[in-house]
């Protein structure tokens, strides 16, 4: 494709390895390139311009998606911390618990013998004899 500049009087020549882009570029009436124009015709520029901005686009993409991971990584951690008071509480609290729990069998075994003994023909005898006053 041949076009003259309106600065230059050389006419551009696209080569053959060009993109189509490049080659299908519209031009007003005027000779000034519209602006959905690529760069000019035969320049590497715009394939290395391309790299650039798709690495840019892509190291963007990687910063916030490890910003996000950090972000992630502290809100987790502060739960992670949360959970660990928690557990420390609930482990006090079965402490306790198996403290009462022991307790209560121990109360438990007495009670049971207990009413062995006064299911038992003597531990009955004594026991109304205990109450009739005598």
């Amino acid at each position: 494709m041949t076009t003259e500049s309106p600065m230059s009087s050389p006419p551009l020549t696209a080569p053959d390895h060009v993109g189509m882009r490049e080659q299908d570029a519209t031009f007003e009436k005027d000779g000034i390139e519209a602006p959905d124009a690529v760069e000019e015709a035969g320049s590497s520029k715009g394939k290395s311009g391309k790299r650039r901005v798709a690495t840019g686009v892509c190291l963007g993409a990687l910063a916030t998606a490890v910003g996000v991971l950090a972000w992630r990584i502290k809100e987790l951690a502060a739960e992670n911390d949360e959970l660990k008071s928690r557990n420390k509480e609930l482990a006090a609290e079965n402490g306790e618990l198996k403290s009462m729990a022991s307790e209560l069998l121990v109360r438990l075994a007495e009670l049971v013998t207990e009413n062995e003994y006064l299911k038992s023909a003597s531990g009955a005898g004594r026991t109304l004899n205990g109450h009739r006053g005598h």
